[in-house]
């Protein structure tokens, strides 16, 4: 039944078990993390075995992963014909429809992806660029807007690029001020493609702005003959790159690459399309081949931080701290002004438990680098956050009282300020004024309802602190803390088995003493010393 698998038409049994033989062959070489011989493997086999959707799903797995666009193609045509490609599947051919200006191919593609439904919410954006492509009016229909929110949410960033692409400057500064996603990836990396169009066009000062806005230089200038107005290809990369982001954070991996192949196939020279493939190519383990990517980035280029941040952070993953410590710094020297690259830089010394040059760095960012009172908080709630790693509660009580000062309403910083008032009752009264001033800004916070739980927990009133800490306990399942408090209020309340489950949860994830006091829980119930600090 299997030999069937990979018989070509006609074909007798010597030649099905050849096949099946090629494809063990190949499938060996890939796990031997030899890619470019198992893909020549994959493509003999799919030479030899024309119509097998098994042949051809390998390959176009591998291809995706080695960049082998001709091959990927190939693959694709022959899942299409047996009818068994995935409902991405139609945004390659509309990619090489599209590298061939071939608009009756693209609108097909994009019609295909309308019948598969799980993607046809990008088809009037494919469709606008199209049209904008071929010298006609393009937009989305404000009614299809409407009616269907994953196309707004997904058309919002297209809508400016549509606008600058077209030369209508006006009206891409109109929907620059009224966008709300900057302080996302894919609203930073829209700052960055308008910055140059706009300082083109004589709006420098607004191009400025808008970069200090998503954490830019605010004294940014455009390079030299960077006149160039806005491709689609940058803009449709862009569209496929945040498809590629939200399908990592659901851990769809093979699919995010997919995506992020899109992007790069469409866009081969853009620094973002560049950046989101790397981040691709490293979740699946191909980090060798991430980190040229990132490298090729020059440092004139508004992405080039970003691609910095993360080879550094590869880095520092991969076990090379040296190298992301040596790669940071470099960046630093070059642009001082960054805030992203000097926090980069604070938390590797952190991680590498340096803890004085830690401290230099965060003492810089709060005491010499232009930002603004919200950002100067984080930095000392950073700040605070080191010295209490090192048991220095004092110091780091005076970063976070001179943070409330500057941002008396930040929910993280007066959570923080507060739970650690109550972890050691001080202040107590104070420490859960704080925690509640900050479950009322963020109610659906699991790490602020289980302070303000526990500060109920501290104040014997266990009826209202144990609804609190299951919320806490259903948003965090895992957390250690969380679940040691909840076991704690379930003891006090009488339920003891169900203080054993929480306790037990906690003991799954749980370290060194933290490990010691649950045991001790476990073994002999709640007492005075094995409570929970």
């Amino acid at each position: 039944m299997a030999l069937a698998l990979f018989a070509p038409a006609g074909a007798g049994a010597s030649d099905s078990k050849s096949n099946v033989d090629l494809y063990w062959q190949a499938v060996r070489l890939e796990l031997s993390e030899r890619p470019v011989e198992a893909l020549k493997g994959y493509r003999k086999l799919l030479a030899t075995a024309p119509d097998s959707s098994v042949a051809a799903r390998q390959t176009l797995s591998l291809a995706v992963q080695e960049g082998d666009y001709a091959t990927a193609l190939q693959a694709l045509r022959t899942l299409q014909l047996k009818e068994t490609a995935e409902s991405h599947s139609p945004l390659l051919f509309f990619v090489d429809a599209w590298r061939r200006k071939n608009w009756t191919d693209a609108d097909n593609a994009i019609d295909d992806l309308k019948q598969r439904k799980d993607f046809a919410f990008v088809a009037p954006i494919l469709a606008a660029w199209v049209e904008r492509a071929q010298g006609k009016p393009s937009s989305i229909d404000p009614a299809l807007l409407r009616e269907q929110p994953l196309l707004g949410f997904y058309a919002d960033d297209q809508l400016v690029y549509l606008a600058l692409a077209s030369g209508d400057i006006e009206l891409a500064k109109k929907r620059l001020n009224a966008f709300s996603g900057f302080g996302s990836d894919y609203g930073r990396q829209l700052a960055y493609e308008a910055a140059p169009v706009l300082a083109a066009k004589g709006d420098l000062p607004f191009a400025q702005q808008m970069l200090t806005h998503v954490g830019g230089a605010s004294n940014w200038q455009p390079a030299p003959k960077s006149g160039k107005g806005l491709s689609p290809e940058t803009a449709i990369a862009a569209l496929f790159g945040r498809l590629s982001a939200q399908l990592r954070s659901q851990d769809a991996e093979n699919d995010a690459l997919y995506f992020a192949r899109l992007g790069q196939w469409i866009a081969p020279e853009d620094a973002a399309a560049r950046i989101t493939l790397a981040r691709a190519l490293d979740d699946v383990g191909a980090s060798a081949k991430a980190q040229p990517l990132l490298a090729s980035i020059p440092a004139d280029s508004l992405h080039w931080r970003a691609a910095v941040l993360q080879q550094a952070r590869m880095l520092s993953a991969a076990g090379d701290p040296a190298n992301a410590l040596r790669l940071t710094n470099d960046a630093v020297a070059k642009a001082p002004d960054s805030i992203e690259l000097r926090l980069q830089l604070a938390q590797l010394h952190e991680e590498q438990s340096d803890f004085a040059a830690a401290e230099a760095s965060y003492r810089t960012l709060n005491e010499t680098i232009k930002a603004s009172p919200r950002q100067k908080a984080v930095f000392k709630m950073l700040l605070a956050q080191l010295f209490d790693r090192q048991d220095k509660w004092a110091e780091a009580k005076v970063e976070l009282e001179a943070a409330m000062v500057l941002d008396p309403q930040n929910p993280q910083l007066l959570n923080f300020l507060g739970y650690s008032l109550l972890e050691r009752r001080q202040e107590i009264k104070r420490g859960f004024e704080l925690v509640s001033r900050a479950h009322t800004l963020v109610p659906d916070s699991p790490e602020i309802a289980d302070s303000l739980g526990w500060g109920y927990f501290l104040a014997n009133d266990v009826e209202n602190a144990i609804p609190l800490l299951e919320s806490a306990v259903q948003g965090s399942l895992n957390d250690v803390t969380i679940n040691e408090h909840l076991g704690d209020a379930y003891w006090h309340a009488g339920r003891k088995i169900d203080a054993r489950y929480a306790w037990r949860a906690a003991a799954l994830q749980a370290e060194d003493k933290v490990v010691e006091r649950l045991e001790s829980k476990l073994a002999i119930g709640l007492t005075a010393s094995n409570a929970a600090p």
